[in-house]
Formats: structure tokens, C-alpha cells, sequence
């Protein structure tokens, strides 16, 4: 939840179920917002470093319809709205950077892996389907009911090969005024640790489910056995005297199904987390309106090579962001 303009956003993501067909069009979309990306940042880039000209996004818009009609005719098998939102995000990704939130953009790869677009509308959402342009009615599982306007919808592929559908929505009602007093029993601070992920001041004790360690064998086994196929591939790739540099024509179906298999095991530790953190913080939430945190360098702390993998298993920053936005969205605070 984000307050934009004093209007309520609230973003729903949706598990998209693709044909055989429709994947092929969605890796078109992928392949047509990335080429521009890509073709966008390198004007930028080049533009600052010859002549120090910051190029406008407007500017690298218009030339759409050019690179359709000459030497990029393909790209009108994308839709012209997602890509023209590849040029806007680019250009917000350029603000980021000079705002030193982020860091400087970089180019897309297909290698990449999550891959993603965004339409600014014509996205309809049915009960058990969601229509995009240029690719049509998807299987989706709808399950939630969207309330307010479709702002945007940004589909993206993870590294397992699963589709989703994040819809952004505006109802239209102002934002929750945070609460100005608040009930001394309504305050709760909570310490962040290690052996109890939270132990709040008024006795709760969550215990750590350790959701990465607790998976660390499953893990290993399926990463050992990718490593020893990409092993067999550079020999063979060292055998027949070719560059390194196409080692991955030596990549099999027997690679790609184990990477898919680390990246399914790794996919069903974050879910299991984010679970966990989402019941965690609604109990919080739900349970006070002020919520009390000491604030933690956490990049300094996984510096600490004996700590550094329970502190990224506990994910203290994920669970905190979820508490925030939760007590926003009901006019609450976290200090």
C-alpha cells in the first residue's frame, strides 16, 4: 500500500497459467521491452558520454514509431504501450540513481532470471482470466476481488518458468490520516533476534522456523548435481576447442531441468517465509497501533561470515517492510 497524491494504491499478484501459444507470445513481449530497454539506456549512455546530453524520455518515445517502420519491424509484434512504459520505467530507474536510491540502471539480458513488462491499460480481469493485449484471455487464478480502478499490470516470468500478473489498483478513497493519539496499551516494541525472529515487551516469542536451514540438504543435493552437468559441459566445451564464451550451446535439457529444480526448491523457502512474515505482521498490526523497532545496519551485519546465513534466513527487513505497510494502511505507525 502507497499513498500517491493522497489516493489509496494497492497492488494484487496473480498466478497466470499460459498456453503453449501464449508463453511464446509473452516471450516475444519479454524479447521487445528488453530490446528497447536496452537500445534506450545505450542513447542515454552514449549521448551523456559524447556530447553530455541527458536524453528525455519523451525523446527516445518518439522514435518508436521509426525503429517499427526501418530496421525494427518486429516490434510491432509487442504491444506499443508496454513498450513505451519500458522507456518510462527506464527513465524513473535514471531518477533513482541521482536520488541515491538505486543503483546506476544496467542492460537486460534473456539470461536474466525474471523477466518482465507492464500495460498502463487495457488489461480486463475476469473471474478466472485475465485479458492482455497481444496475447489475449489467460487461466489465472483470481483470488481476491480487485475494488477501484487498474492503474497498471506488470507480468512477469521468475526463474521456475511461473507466470504472474501484479495489478495495481486505485479506489479512489482518500488515504488513512495517521492517527495523531494512541492507546498506551495499544504500543508494543519488539526486539529483532536470531534465536526468537521477534520477542515483543508485551511477552511474545515467535521462534525462528529457520525456513533456509531447515531446507539446506534439499538444497545442496539439487545444486551439487547441477554443478557437476555445467562441469561436464565446459569439458566437452574445452574438448571441441570452442570459446567459453558459448558454453551455454553445450547446456542441455538436462541443465535447464536442474536449474529449474534449485530454483523451485529456493522459490518454496521464500514463499514459506513470506508466509510466515505476512501472519506475523498482521497478528502485530491487527493487535497495536504503534509499533516500536531499534533499527538495525543489516548490511553490515551479514559481514559477519558466522551469522550472515541466519541473518539473511530470518529476513529482518522483509518482516518490517510488512509490519509498515500494514499499520499505514489502518492509519498506525512504526518508529
Amino acid at each position: 500500500i502507497v499513498d500517491i497524491e493522497h489516493l489509496m494504491l494497492s497492488a494484487t499478484k496473480f498466478r497466470l497459467y499460459p498456453t503453449a501459444e501464449q508463453a511464446q507470445l509473452l516471450a516475444r513481449q519479454f524479447g521487445c521491452v528488453r530490446f528497447v530497454w536496452n537500445r534506450a539506456l545505450a542513447m542515454k549512455r552514449a549521448a551523456w558520454s559524447e556530447r553530455q546530453e541527458s536524453l528525455s524520455c519523451y525523446t527516445i518515445k518518439s522514435m518508436l514509431p521509426v525503429w517499427k517502420k526501418g530496421e525494427f519491424p518486429w516490434l510491432k509484434e509487442a504491444d506499443s504501450q508496454a513498450l513505451q512504459e519500458a522507456i518510462l520505467h527506464l527513465d524513473r530507474a535514471y531518477r533513482n540513481f541521482f536520488e541515491k536510491r538505486a543503483g546506476f540502471p544496467r542492460f537486460k539480458s534473456k539470461h536474466d532470471a525474471r523477466q518482465s513488462f507492464a500495460y498502463p491499460q487495457r488489461v480486463r480481469v475476469e473471474s478466472d482470466r485475465i485479458f492482455l493485449p497481444k496475447v489475449g484471455p489467460i487461466k489465472a487464478v483470481v483470488h481476491r476481488e480487485l475494488v477501484g480502478k487498474i492503474k497498471t499490470v506488470t507480468v512477469s516470468r521468475d526463474s521456475t518458468g511461473s507466470y504472474y500478473a501484479a495489478v495495481l489498483t486505485e479506489d479512489g478513497r482518500p488515504a488513512v490520516e495517521p492517527l495523531v493519539h494512541f492507546a498506551k496499551e495499544a504500543i508494543v516494541g519488539i526486539d529483532l533476534g536470531l534465536k526468537d525472529a521477534v520477542v515483543s515487551s508485551k511477552g511474545l516469542k515467535t521462534g525462528n522456523p529457520k525456513f533456509f536451514q531447515r531446507s539446506l540438504r534439499t538444497l545442496r543435493h539439487r545444486q551439487r548435481a547441477l554443478s557437476r552437468k555445467i562441469e561436464a559441459a565446459k569439458g566437452r566445451c574445452l574438448a571441441t576447442g570452442e570459446p567459453v564464451a558459448k558454453l551455454r550451446a553445450f547446456f542441455g535439457s538436462n541443465i535447464a531441468k536442474d536449474r529449474a529444480r534449485v530454483a523451485k526448491a529456493h522459490e518454496r523457502v521464500s514463499h514459506a517465509r513470506n508466509d510466515w512474515q505476512r501472519k506475523l505482521s498482521r497478528q502485530l498490526a491487527d493487535e497495536n497501533q504503534v509499533v516500536i523497532a531499534e533499527t538495525l545496519n543489516v548490511k553490515g551485519m551479514m559481514k559477519n561470515r558466522r551469522l550472515a546465513r541466519a541473518i539473511a534466513d530470518v529476513g529482518w527487513s522483509g518482516l518490517i517492510g510488512k509490519i509498515e505497510y500494514k499499520l499505514r494502511r489502518k492509519g498506525g505507525r512504526l518508529v
